[in-house]
């Protein structure tokens, strides 16, 4: 394994919520508990900044809970632009508007995340366990690339998403539902932290159905929309690569098992630092609560870096690595990244072309994308 360099921090400024989302039972656990005890504030991560810096990071992505809810998020941002890092944020939409967006954006925001579980609003905001949440994450997404259209074509409009029970089969629709939002990217993830009650996991039936029907539905639904042969291709293969055999078996995807017991790279590069200071060296520990290497309020970032319990992680992983589906996440392009316009224009490609809703540019009404949708006529 190569000696680790940092490069890749999940800064957590607030763990509240504006959703409830069954899908995170774990993790809410852990952060109503870490709530109780405190939160660093802006200027603890200022003093933080520097030593991240110092040791070789170049990308900050600051999530939650919800971001948004954290009163000092316009100067995070800013803060961390300081140091020529790129920022992203990973939201569920539901407290953006255009002001705020414009905000968030001026101050030096390079990415948006947004999380969106089905194509069908009802269901999302189901397991949201938040009425119209779906409604706000697709406004979120409107007001965001009409920023990238008329001020950054670099600024990435992405999408998150993942399966579980109830929208498996909704997933070319979901797809569909990225062109017509004119978005830069879906990113797929297995149901992460449902390996003891798993009731949310795909059954080994569920998961043939969309290896056999489900794939190549979305491939058709890929073929058939806006863009340029390049970027089709890559999503296909994306696509082709969700519940692999060989390697894993049905009924280990059905029991939450994405992977060999194996330690990963991640923890090498890469970290998730929470509101009260704890400090965890990868997703999985959100999920099992364990192991912490430490807490900022006690020992510097560097010290827990270089220190023995996170070499000793880094060699060994724990026992809930095979349950854990960042390594094996999925990302299907939308457009292609505006670096490839050159080689594009080499190729004699033509320039990308996004798909039109059958409705005027940029109007995201419920009833027109709900039949839309539906109808799925790129």
């Amino acid at each position: 394994m190569k000696p680790p360099r940092f490069a890749h921090l999940v800064l957590k400024p607030t763990l509240a919520c504006t959703a409830n989302c069954k899908t995170c039972s774990t993790r809410k656990k852990l952060h109503k508990t870490k709530i109780r005890e405190g939160q660093l504030d802006i200027n603890d991560w200022k003093r933080l900044f520097p030593e991240m810096y110092a040791l070789g990071m170049s990308k900050l992505i600051i999530s939650g809970g919800e971001p948004t809810l954290y009163k000092d998020l316009i100067a995070l941002v800013a803060e961390g632009k300081k140091y020529g890092w790129e920022i992203g944020l990973n939201t569920n939409g539901s407290l953006i508007d255009q002001e705020y967006a414009r905000r968030l954006k001026d101050a030096g925001l390079d990415s948006v995340t947004l999380s969106l579980y089905s194509s069908e609003p009802e269901f999302h905001d189901q397991i949201r366990c938040h009425t119209g949440l779906w409604q706000k994450a697709v406004e979120a997404a409107r007001i965001f690339v009409e920023i990238r259209e008329k001020q950054d074509p670099a600024f990435r409009v992405n999408m998150q998403t993942l399966l579980c029970k109830g929208n498996s089969r909704q997933f070319p629709d979901l797809i569909w539902l990225a062109y017509a939002l004119r978005l830069s990217s879906i990113t797929f993830s297995y149901l992460e932290g449902d390996f003891n009650e798993r009731a949310f996991l795909l059954d080994e039936d569920e998961i043939t159905e969309f290896r056999e029907e489900i794939i190549p539905e979305t491939v058709q639904t890929i073929e058939k929309s806006a863009g340029d042969k390049w970027t089709k291709r890559m999503a296909v293969s994306a696509v082709e690569s969700i519940f692999p055999l060989g390697r894993l078996s049905l009924h280990d995807y059905a029991k939450g098992v994405y992977r060999s017991a194996a330690p990963c790279p991640i923890p090498s590069f890469f970290s998730i630092v929470l509101a009260n200071g704890d400090v965890h060296p990868c997703n999985m520990v959100e999920y099992a609560h364990y192991p912490v290497v430490g807490n900022l309020r006690e020992k510097t970032f560097s010290e827990m870096w270089r220190g023995h319990e996170w070499t000793n992680f880094r060699k060994h992983g724990f026992d809930l690595c095979r349950y854990c589906p960042v390594p094996e996440q999925v990302t299907i392009p939308i457009e292609r990244r505006p670096e490839f316009a050159r080689l594009q224009l080499l190729l004699g490609r033509r320039p990308l072309t996004s798909l039109r809703l059958p409705a005027k540019r940029m109007v995201f009404s419920r009833r027109r994308l709900l039949k839309a949708i539906r109808e799925r006529r790129p």
